[in-house]
């Protein structure tokens, strides 16, 4: 099979979870036998030597010249004789490429991202959606006292894009079977018979570790932001922890502006100790391997990474109940934690029960890693290799 993964950013492993998820993915069709390139349209300063899995080519879309990209897409898909694309997102580029597409080639879109985003915690939310522009400032306000009249601008937007991808697509793919209830939910209309689901996997399908080496750590991992990833929620979550378990710490891995404005200074003017800011890292597996919690506390989010590669490595999963993605991740109670949307105190004494009990701990450890093979690199491609055998 020949296969062509489409996205606005070129598919570098260690840059994002799109990335990764699909670099994944790709390493396994390549072993099956298959060929895979890769293809964007948005300029990117790549490495000269950097070793991409598969190979990688660049649609030059920075002029208008619209003849110009379908020449180059068109000549892409008949040097490779490509019979599936996979679009990796639904901006106007993508559907604009897909709409040239000849018919016989598959085309399958995925949402990466939680259908109708955050529209349920829009009030919690809104407040630390950044930037001082007058656009931002009236958002932040709205979503804020006026919920109930954001949502439905949101919806109807996030309707008329998905109908849109749709038109140019075979098949409309999200992460979860709880994902499709809600685009049906939100879209009642939609052409259910295009709809779709196939989670992520796990990138580190070999992963190990070993209980003994565990040490007493709550870790962050990823982008590093309140709006919405919520990060000024988990400092306040350990520096309850911190209280009374002086032999424990904090570590934050990841990049952000948000930290040298906002949480490094809440940190000091707090006189939270042990919380420790790594930095961006291209291999975080050594802090898997070390921790003992992989803490999530966003307001919302599609398939939250850091909670499946945490839980490779028999980290305990702590994430807020505020997405359906972590409801398909976590089985609450048996192999990690659901706290109720956004109750700081309750996930700190979710963490500290499983401290004061470490032999619960270890088996809850011991089923996060076998609920990773639900996710394995081998069932996820199966499944995809079944998806485009039915259209």
């Amino acid at each position: 099979m020949k296969i062509m993964f489409l996205c606005f950013i070129p598919i570098m492993r260690d840059v994002g979870g799109i990335q990764k998820v699909t670099d994944s993915l790709a390493g396994e069709f390549m072993r099956r036998g298959h060929d895979v390139i890769f293809v964007h349209y948005e300029w990117r300063d790549i490495p000269p030597d950097y070793p991409f899995t598969a190979p990688q080519h660049y649609i030059d879309t920075r002029n208008d010249d619209r003849k110009q990209w379908v020449e180059t897409y068109l000549q892409l898909l008949r040097q490779q004789g490509t019979e599936v694309v996979i679009n990796l997102n639904s901006s106007e580029k993508s559907y604009f490429l897909l709409s040239q597409t000849p018919r016989d080639v598959k085309r399958i879109t995925t949402n990466h991202l939680q259908p109708f985003a955050g529209l349920d915690h829009l009030r919690e939310s809104s407040p630390l959606i950044p930037g001082r522009t007058l656009k931002r400032r009236l958002n932040r306000l709205t979503g804020t006292y006026l919920p109930f009249v954001m949502r439905p601008v949101y919806a109807r937007r996030e309707r008329a894009n998905i109908d849109k991808m749709l038109r140019v697509s075979d098949r409309y793919c999200v992460l979860c079977a709880e994902y499709i209830e809600r685009v049906i939910h939100f879209h009642p209309n939609v052409d259910k018979s295009k709809l779709c689901f196939i989670p992520n996997p796990t990138p580190y399908p070999d992963a190990t570790f070993d209980s003994a080496n565990k040490q007493n750590i709550l870790l962050y991992v990823g982008r590093l932001s309140n709006y919405p990833k919520n990060l000024i929620a988990f400092v306040r979550v350990w520096h309850r922890l911190s209280k009374a378990n002086p032999d424990w710490k904090a570590v934050i891995v990841g990049e952000g502006g948000v930290v040298d404005r906002v949480i490094k200074p809440y940190v000091k003017s707090q006189q939270i100790p042990r919380i420790h800011f790594e930095g961006f890292q291209q291999d975080v597996t050594s802090y898997y391997k070390s921790a003992k919690f992989v803490c999530v506390t966003s307001f919302f989010e599609a398939w939250n990474m850091s909670l499946i590669e945490g839980m490779s490595f028999g980290c305990v999963p702590v994430a807020f109940d505020s997405y359906e993605g972590a409801r398909a991740i976590i089985s609450h109670e048996k192999d990690g934690i659901l706290v109720k949307p956004f109750d700081e105190e309750l996930m700190a004494s979710a963490i500290q029960r499983l401290i004061d009990h470490p032999e619960k701990m270890r088996q809850m450890s011991q089923n996060a890693k076998e609920k990773t093979n639900t996710f394995s690199l081998q069932s996820v491609a199966d499944r995809w290799e079944s998806l485009i055998n039915t259209i």
